[in-house]
């Protein structure tokens, strides 16, 4: 007959309490395509860690599923369940578990006049009603905010503020909104605002009166210039001694002495225009 002995070391298991932005939580909310910083934060055990593991319908989220800290990222809202599971070196092993809510964020689609548009045209001084238009997210909107150039909008903290300006020109605005679970969503639009301008010219010279004598002919000009091209032209008023109305540069010419007054207006292809007047005096020879 014969003995023998042996020692068991029962070692600990290592512990995990994992942290969320540095906080220790089993349940956390964030908000779609938002990323956080998780840390399995093991300890006990041998202290000496030869793997880590986390699994679940989380996993594929995470920037690492074989590291202590991952970032977590979703932009597909739900719940997601992770489990976080480390090894020390004897082998033993810890675990802790995680819920993670991902959240809709708002999503705005920017309206001007009521017609959606990432870019609009203006003419000047033409008032634009802007709505962020905000869907989805948690329906319930605590902010709104619009950046862009100062001075130009009636409100920069609305959902639908006006935009105007007298001053021709490319204009760029983004707008953002929040919702009560503090996801956001941001959108942006430039407007264009442009000004036609036009000086009515005689024989080449900017006059707003001009005088001739009957029979002699005089070459009018609008001169117009800016906005976005492709002009039409209108000459109104006393217009029987012009060759056209519906020219930029017509001829007058009468044998009628008196004064003639005409107003000639300019108009882009996006609606917008501009006038100017002559008066011209025919004397009698």
């Amino acid at each position: 007959e014969g003995t023998d002995s042996i020692n068991i070391t029962v070692h600990d298991n290592p512990t995990s309490d994992i942290l969320v932005e540095g906080f220790p939580v089993s349940t956390t909310d964030v908000c779609a395509s938002e990323t956080i910083s998780l840390n399995g934060n093991p300890s006990g055990g041998s202290g000496s860690w030869s793997s880590h593991l986390w699994q679940g319908n989380g996993a594929s989220y995470l920037s690492s599923a074989t590291s202590v800290s991952p970032t977590f990222n979703c932009d597909s809202p739900g719940s997601y369940n992770l489990t976080y599971t480390v090894t020390d070196s004897f082998g033993c092993l810890g675990s802790d578990s995680l819920t993670i809510i991902v959240n809709a964020s708002p999503v705005p689609d920017i309206l001007s006049n009521g017609s959606a548009v990432s870019s609009d045209w203006l003419c000047l001084n033409e008032p634009s009603v802007l709505n962020g238009n905000p869907s989805s997210g948690s329906g319930t909107y605590v902010s709104h905010v619009w950046t862009g150039p100062p001075g130009l909008l009636s409100s920069y903290s609305v959902q639908n503020p006006t935009f105007q300006t007298g001053v021709a020109g490319d204009y760029s605005f983004t707008y953002t909104v929040t919702d009560d679970l503090g996801c956001s969503g941001s959108d942006s639009i430039s407007i264009h605002v442009e000004d036609p301008t036009c000086s009515i010219r005689v024989n080449g010279s900017p006059v707003s009166t001009f005088e001739i004598c009957a029979g002699i002919s005089a070459d009018l000009d609008g001169d117009a210039v800016g906005g976005s091209g492709n002009y039409s032209h209108l000459w109104t008023g006393n217009t029987a001694p012009l060759s056209s109305t519906t020219v930029e540069q017509p001829d007058f010419q009468t044998n009628n002495p008196g004064i003639y007054n005409l107003t000639y207006t300019v108009t882009d292809s996006e609606g917008c225009s501009d006038t100017d007047t002559l008066s011209v005096t025919v004397h009698p020879n």
